[in-house]
């Protein structure tokens, strides 16, 4: 009777998940918009199609928006940057996270995180913050940390130029990675 109970509590939300992501073909990932929103491409709903990434043949259809490289996903364990050799005006491009280990999100969105990396990691220093870690306190302060993940794009001169808190739209963070490098 318990057991049955068990599959019956975890059953509703899986069926509340399953129509929301579109089945694509092997290789591909459906983007969600800045909204959060994942909706199937040229559906009535959703007449005008989102960015598709296919990892299969290394081509992003944009519906005619500049085309980025595809993000690779990278590891998917965290690694907790020194705080204490974290400057907010460090003289280059920051993008920093404040995770915790126990956070299910913050496990979710590592590989994108770590993916980027890979691609941007000459270009921009990647600072990962343990919010749990009392050294990290002033940091949190300083930048309005709110909760985990929180994402932090910071300039050379130490302005906050873009955040973002919760799952990220990996294309979203990478374009605005290359339009940081290149200011």
């Amino acid at each position: 009777m318990l057991a049955a109970a068990g599959l019956l509590l975890l059953a509703a939300p899986l069926a509340a998940c399953a129509g929301q992501m579109p089945i694509l073909p092997d290789g591909q990932i459906q983007l969600q918009n800045g909204t959060g929103e994942a909706a199937n491409p040229g559906s009535p709903d959703n007449p005008t199609p989102r960015a598709v990434l296919d990892l299969s043949t290394e081509s992003v259809a944009t519906g005619g928006e500049a085309t980025l490289p595809p993000i690779r996903p990278g590891n998917p364990d965290f690694h907790a940057s020194r705080p204490e050799e974290f400057m907010l005006a460090s003289g280059q491009v920051q993008f920093v996270e404040f995770f915790a280990y126990w956070c299910a999100v913050c496990k979710a969105v590592a590989p994108t995180v770590h993916g980027l990396e890979n691609m941007y990691g000459d270009e921009v220093v990647f600072v990962y913050l343990d919010r749990d870690d009392p050294r990290t306190l002033s940091i949190q302060e300083q930048l309005g940390y709110t909760y985990q993940p929180h994402f932090f794009l910071i300039d050379a001169n130490g302005r906050v130029i873009g955040q973002w808190r919760g799952y990220i739209d990996g294309r979203e963070v990478q374009q605005a990675l290359v339009d940081a490098i290149d200011q």
